[in-house]
């Protein structure tokens, strides 16, 4: 049985994380988070990866913005992880609920309440987000 794509819609909120292959420029299905959604239905998401970018490792400011994701935690990865909140992917809620319904991507789980704080601490702190993607996503 396939849910109405409104109610897709509900589940898809800050802390949700979604496994897809929905990206152009990926070769394979990503783990994300939804981070949040401004008021005209786009929701701001990161990535999952598996390691730091080396580009990432030799920038301070965009070292600071991994975020580790344990796999005893998050049992649906395979190994420890990193969230890269360093780069906020923006995505229309609509297409993503129809990417559900079309078996592109697939709710996994959630951010634990503790590391939802620390990562919506983070990156309302850094420099590299506007102010207004701030206002948007992260309050």
């Amino acid at each position: 049985m396939q849910l109405p794509i409104e109610l897709l819609e509900q589940e898809l909120k800050r802390g949700t994380i979604l496994h897809s292959n929905i990206f152009e420029n990926i070769d394979h299905g990503k783990f994300f988070a939804i981070i949040g959604e401004d008021d005209k239905n786009v929701i701001g998401t990161f990535f999952v990866n598996s390691k730091i970018n080396d580009f990432i490792s030799t920038k301070p400011k965009l070292l600071e913005l991994q975020y580790p994701l344990h796999c005893t935690i998050y049992q649906f990865l395979n190994y420890d992880s990193y969230l890269c909140c360093s780069d906020l992917i923006k995505i229309d809620k609509t297409s993503l609920a129809q990417s559900i319904c079309k078996g592109e991507s697939m709710i996994k789980g959630n951010l634990i309440e503790e590391d939802l704080k620390k990562i919506l601490n983070n990156v309302n702190k850094s420099k590299i987000f506007s102010e207004q993607e701030k206002n948007n996503f992260f309050k």
